[in-house]
């Protein structure tokens, strides 16, 4: 696949496809899907950008004279719910109310939940901050696990009294365009105001979108990403994504994640992390692909939730970097050489607070949106700088032992590959510049080999180094999974507790559907397998596989199930 990003101010510009064809589809029902709804945010003047540029410059000379600071080397979870009606099985606006409603607990029963809860873009969707600083040691994973079932209780019995379930899942099967309206987005005036200005952003710079990407084929599929929007091509229909006047943001209300923060002890070690976090993101994905259903379709992927973020929302904002990380503070670097978006003190988390530079530069980055994203804060005692890294790519879901299984397999890698990596004579360490890790593995790989993921899953054929071709399947099986054991007992996490949730992902790499090839079976294929397998409408079969989701997160908070495990208790008709 070729690079995802052209600076050819002359391709593509005023590009508008009306249809898509090729002979591999001709005969193919075609889907135009675009979002119409009036801008009401606020944009940003060209004065008002280039202080808050020059501010946030200022706050990056001032973080950059800091000295590294000592941090708890711990994590932190942010997980993103999606809200269904428990009748039909479509998207629920309940976000708001059920947000509400555990605050108004929370402040009687201060120990209900653990962290607290924030409304996310789409009033479907909401997200649990569980608690900050979990530190690593024996018993984290349960912790997380706790954590998990004490917030999806608190969530469901609100939403419940409004006639709600909740899932869990990268993308909901049952979103539909409608369920994409304004009525639909939570009325923050942050939202309203990256809307509006990514718009003009878009419409001032066309030049800086998406324009050129080889087609992918994956037997009868295709997917092409082009100026005006995302395509997927299919035996009985192509489906399309149409960017309406530059629309972008409002796909991304379709993508729910699993937010894991990776606190880093030691900063000298920052840029390895980072580096190693660039290097499993790929794995990751695949691994946990859970989103083969876009508005109602299948498209061919497994992970579609990767694809529409990383081409939807705004490429250059979430590629930041172009090479492997070179300093700690490198991507904070890269990220001022985009566009200010929004104004600081219009709805953050921390509007209230004064603009200080670092406080600018803090604002600025967070209207980017990186695979790993570096996030910093200042030691008010010492007066140092922190880093922590936050890894974006894992589709939330589908139950409760898939999400902390997740997180088993990312921290254990985490933890384990550094010395996996010497034993193999790689060295990632900030020492290493990227053009010595370009000779082992190109940077560029690392994009291509998380396209491959989104398409493949585990079948995915990624490039490994020293031009080594494998697929995740394999290097997992037969490297990865060992490495995340050792790195989870550099914890002392107990092989009882390993086994519980690198089990999880054992059994992924065992399980063989009817209609794969070969073993390896992700959330994605199971869903795929039931939407194939139904005997209703195209439709119903979203609501109905929305549902099933809630029924086994439901069952997943009561006992230790994952996916797999619900779907060997499962008839295989949905119509049944």
């Amino acid at each position: 696949m070729a690079d995802v990003f052209s600076r050819d101010p002359n391709f593509g510009a005023d590009t508008h496809l009306t249809e898509i064809r090729s002979p591999l589809h001709d005969g193919a029902l075609d889907i135009q899907i675009g979002v119409k709804r009036e801008v009401r945010g606020k944009i940003l003047s060209d004065e008002e950008r280039e202080t808050l540029i020059q501010a946030a410059r200022i706050g990056y000379e001032d973080l950059k004279a800091l000295a590294p600071g000592q941090s708890v080397h711990s994590t932190g979870i942010e997980h993103e719910w999606t809200i269904i009606d428990g009748e039909t099985g479509l998207p629920a606006r309940l976000g708001i109310e059920i947000k509400h409603e555990v605050d108004a607990l929370l402040k009687e029963r201060p120990g209900l939940i653990p962290g607290g809860l924030t409304n996310e873009y789409a009033q479907f969707d909401i997200e649990s901050d569980l608690a900050p600083q979990i530190s690593f040691g024996p018993n984290f994973l349960r912790v997380i696990h706790d954590q998990y079932v004490a917030h999806y209780r608190a969530i469901s019995s609100a939403a419940q009294a409004h006639g709600g379930r909740i899932t869990s899942a990268g993308i909901l099967p049952s979103v539909f365009p409608e369920h994409l309206t304004s009525e639909w987005i939570t009325p923050k005036d942050r939202y309203f105001d990256l809307e509006a200005s990514l718009m003009d952003f878009e419409k001032r710079h066309p030049w800086l979108r998406i324009i050129k990407v080889e087609t992918a084929r994956r037997g009868d599929f295709e997917i092409r990403i082009l100026p005006d929007g995302l395509h997927f091509l299919g035996p009985r229909r192509n489906v399309s994504l149409k960017r309406e006047q530059g629309e972008m943001v409002r796909y991304n209300a379709l993508d729910t994640s699993q937010q894991l923060h990776w606190g880093v002890s030691d900063q000298a070690d920052y840029v390895r992390d980072h580096r190693i976090a660039e290097l499993i993101t790929p794995i990751l994905a695949g691994c946990c692909a859970n989103s083969p259903i876009v508005l109602g379709n299948l498209t061919g992927l497994k992970e579609n939730r990767v694809f529409v973020y990383s081409t939807m929302l705004h490429p250059r904002r979430v590629f930041l970097e172009r090479e492997w990380l070179r300093h700690p503070l490198g991507q904070l670097e890269a990220a001022l050489r985009v566009i200010p978006i929004l104004e600081p003190a219009r709805g953050g988390k921390e509007s209230h607070l004064p603009l200080t530079p670092i406080r600018a530069l803090f604002e600025h980055h967070k209207t980017t949106w990186p695979l790993n994203r570096t996030v910093f804060s200042v030691d008010e005692v010492t007066g140092t700088r922190v880093l922590r890294i936050e890894h974006r790519p894992i589709a939330a879901g589908p139950t409760i032992l898939d999400n902390v299984a997740a997180a088993a397999l990312f921290y254990g890698l985490m933890s384990g590959m550094p010395a996996y990596l010497e034993s193999i004579g790689i060295n990632f360490d900030e020492e290493a510049t990227p053009q010595e890790l370009e000779q082992r593995l190109p940077y560029a790989a690392m994009r291509d080999n998380l396209m491959s993921a989104s398409v493949d899953g585990l079948q995915a054929r990624i490039r490994w180094f020293d031009n080594a071709s494998i697929t995740i399947h394999d290097l997992l099986s037969n490297h990865l999974l060992q490495v995340a054991t050792q790195g989870l007992r550099r914890f002392d996490v107990p092989d009882e507790d390993i086994n519980r949730y690198l089990g999880v992902i054992r059994r992924r790499l065992d399980t063989k559907l009817l209609d794969l090839d070969s073993p390896g079976t992700t959330p994605s294929d199971i869903i795929r397998t039931l939407f194939r397998s139904s005997i209703k409408d195209e439709r119903t079969t979203c609501q109905l596989i929305s549902k099933r989701l809630a029924d086994m997160l439901e069952q997943s908070a009561q006992t230790d199930i994952d996916i797999i495990q619900w779907y060997n208790q499962q008839p295989l008709a949905l119509g049944k």
